[in-house]
């Protein structure tokens, strides 16, 4: 009780001219697209839901997640009944022959960007690998090198 009561002062503080969040149901599973949005539902309503999506830069990582944000059905069911949230049903996208051929044009273009990206990254890393490596060797030869004139002394310390 006193989490609804908690519920509805933080709808009745917030701006009444607020558009709604848009909720959008997909596949049976509800999300948040906007951050703003997920923002507002995760600091001023108080619902957490879980961040699925991947980081632009870090794709393959599963420590931490972006946006979309995923609402249980309670949660969701919540803000739809506070009139803080709507409900929204994406429509199947229909795609098109020409579509599938823009997206892979696109898609190639992006992986030879990135070839070229890659290709530029491994170099700079190869030549800084390449003054690291030349650094130590010099530092071996210069400690070899005073190990013989060590070792050299010490002969001619024990024949006197």
């Amino acid at each position: 009780m006193a989490e609804s009561a908690k519920m509805e002062d933080d709808v009745s503080n917030s701006k009444e001219s607020e558009p709604p969040i848009l909720i959008n149901l997909t596949n049976g599973k509800i999300f948040i697209w906007d951050a703003e949005d997920v923002m507002k539902v995760r600091e001023v309503h108080h619902i957490m839901g879980t961040l699925v999506g991947t980081l632009s830069r870090s794709p393959r990582q599963n420590i931490q997640h972006g946006l979309p944000l995923q609402l249980l059905p309670e949660e969701a069911a919540l803000l739809i009944e506070y009139n803080v949230a709507k409900l929204v049903k994406l429509k199947p996208l229909k795609v098109s022959a020409a579509m599938v051929e823009d997206f892979k044009k696109h898609r190639q273009q992006s992986f030879e960007e990135q070839k070229v990206i890659m290709k530029q990254g491994k170099e700079t890393i190869e030549q800084e690998m390449a003054e690291v490596i030349e650094a130590g060797r010099a530092a071996k030869r210069r400690k070899k090198g005073a190990g013989k004139r060590w070792h050299r002394n010490q002969q001619v310390c024990k024949t006197r």
